[in-house]
């Protein structure tokens, strides 16, 4: 699981004459079944909020991410989005990780094992960019290469 998982990067925006960043897209919480491959969403809410009230920008996180399952949460009560179904579901926990991969594979129509491994070869992170930190590639370019794979 990452917390803060960062979506984009922030759209740039040339004011006065000066590029900035405007503010990122951020998904409260990613489920991961390896690093990189995000496989659900999570947003939280408080516990004086409804968990329903977050499932709308968890659908729009999931689309985004085209990945078949967002959560909404408000630490009492979950609910489960399937974009495969349309199903909304309160849940009493979150799906085990294996049981959440069988799903995404079924979802995903990742039934060939080499599909599957495919998807799970970890990006190259011997690229570096300027200041030595791997590349780390945006989630569109992720999107259309396992598209492509």
């Amino acid at each position: 699981m990452v917390d803060e998982y960062t979506i984009t990067d922030g759209k740039i925006m040339a004011a006065g004459g000066r590029p900035r960043r405007g503010a990122q897209l951020r998904a409260d919480y990613a489920l991961e079944y390896r690093p990189g491959l995000p496989i659900a969403v999570v947003e939280v809410k408080r516990t004086s909020i409804s968990a329903a009230d977050g499932l709308e920008q968890a659908k729009r996180y999931a689309k985004k991410l085209e990945v078949p399952f967002a959560y909404a949460t408000n630490g009492r009560r979950i609910q489960e989005f399937d974009r495969g179904t349309g199903l909304i579901t309160e849940i009493d926990g979150y799906p085990s990780p294996n049981e959440l991969w069988r799903r995404y594979r079924q979802a995903k129509g990742l039934d060939v094992p080499l599909a599957t491994d495919l998807v799970l070869t970890p990006f190259d992170q011997s690229l570096k960019n300027w200041d030595n930190t791997p590349k780390i590639p945006r989630y569109y370019q992720r999107l259309a290469v396992n598209k492509a794979v």
